[in-house]
């Protein structure tokens, strides 16, 4: 996971994934998890299907499956555009 260095980064983006890894520490020795019984874990290879997504989690769920990761979303802030809205040229200007 990528959250500074030559990619771009901010300060404020590391403490948001350090609060995120705090937070997931913490549920985990709660024992809360998102699949209690977890078998299988799936890393899913498209754009999800946001409109079954909720259908979709509580069917996985029930064969004890849980989707951890998606390809996808690795292309963001760099086959789209920059997400840096200070840098000029970005698809994101406003």
């Amino acid at each position: 996971m990528l959250v500074g260095g030559e990619n771009g980064g901010t300060p404020e983006l590391s403490r948001h994934f350090e609060m995120l890894a705090n937070e997931t520490e913490d549920k985990i020795a709660a024992g809360a998890f998102p699949v209690p019984n977890e078998k299988y874990r799936l890393f899913w290879d498209n754009i999800a299907p946001w409109h079954h997504l909720s259908k979709m989690s509580r069917r996985l769920a029930a064969l004890d499956a849980n989707i951890i990761g998606a390809s996808y979303t690795s292309c963001m802030g760099t086959v789209e555009g920059s997400f840096d809205l200070e840098k000029k040229g970005s698809h994101l200007d406003l």
